[in-house]
């Protein structure tokens, strides 16, 4: 993509303010992304920008793209890592004197849980457990109910990460963010910040965001409410994108011109898409001339349909 559409320009040109970008697939969202980085730095020569990406991934792809364009100098004004990678900053930034519970030794605390606990339940489901409710803090943005066995579970792994001086992920970001409300630490020192996928994120990272937002730095929200797909990890979907706007007032940009599906699938794409209550209604474009085959197949079982695909 050489310059920016007329789609694009205005999220670009207005990135020093807070901004809600809703960005269809193969929108160029991340060239825009990178463009609104590069006026930032044009336009204000002290400014430190943020950029926040899922997964590692993403930040690589993100990093190296950034790297093709900016200057040495101007890369060093920008900081691009995960929400969890931004946390470990901040606890660096304070020495935090604990211990990470991550990996293996996660899974084996778990199992001490269960053991200690008397749950009966398969380690795969005590896993997604500990980690839903380790996960909630804002019911705004994502409540679920959990029976006494699991609190019971999740309270117990909590008394053994306490016993032996450990914190998993989710545990430090809520310490994070805590801290950050009680003033007793500082928001990173940015002055905008861009956030992608945020449909992806659960109500600990847009805490992080809000405060960050409310401490007076620029956010950009980048996503689509319709590509939530990590329910499952307790994501917020379109309950982020609601709450950003109710809370700052943002702009409001939709990026609806797909360069990458010709406009037969994304017509039946959208008319799927469109049965969905809780959505931002868009209208979908596609660049390209035409010519895509929609093909519709059904199948018996979940396993089939995974044999099928």
């Amino acid at each position: 993509m050489g310059k920016p559409t007329e789609e694009q320009r205005p999220v670009i040109e207005n990135a020093s303010a807070n901004n809600m970008v809703i960005a269809a697939p193969g929108s160029g969202k991340s060239f825009t992304m990178i463009e609104a980085v590069i006026s930032i730095l044009k336009k204000y020569p002290y400014a430190r920008i943020g950029m926040v990406t899922f997964t590692r991934a993403a930040t690589n792809a993100l990093a190296a793209k950034l790297q093709k364009r900016l200057s040495k100098k101007d890369l060093d004004r920008v900081l691009v890592d995960t929400f969890h990678g931004l946390v470990k900053k901040q606890l660096d930034m304070i020495r935090w004197p604990g211990k990470m519970l991550i990996g293996p030794a996660q899974r084996s605390v778990i199992h001490r849980a269960l053991k200690e606990s008397g749950v009966t339940m398969k380690f795969a489901e005590a896993e997604f457990v500990i980690d839903a409710i380790g996960r909630e803090m804002d019911t705004d943005v994502i409540s679920v109910r959990h029976n006494r066995q699991q609190i019971h579970l999740f309270n117990t792994y909590q008394a053994l990460c306490q016993k032996d001086h450990v914190a998993d992920l989710n545990a430090l970001s809520k310490f994070v963010v805590g801290q950050m409300h009680s003033g007793k630490m500082r928001t990173l020192d940015l002055t905008h910040l861009i956030v992608d996928e945020v449909q992806d994120t659960d109500s600990i990272q847009f805490s992080w965001i809000a405060l960050h937002t409310r401490a007076g730095v620029y956010t950009s929200i980048v996503g689509d409410d319709d590509q939530a797909i990590y329910s499952f990890r307790s994501s917020g979907g379109v309950k982020i994108f609601q709450q950003f706007e109710k809370h700052f007032r943002p702009n409001i940009f939709y990026l609806n011109t797909c360069f990458r599906c010709e406009p037969e699938i994304l017509e039946v794409a959208g008319a799927l898409i469109g049965k969905n209550v809780y959505r931002y209604a868009k209208e979908l474009r596609s660049a390209k001339k035409g010519g895509g085959k929609v093909t519709f197949r059904s199948y018996v079982d979940m396993e089939e349909q995974i044999q099928g695909i």
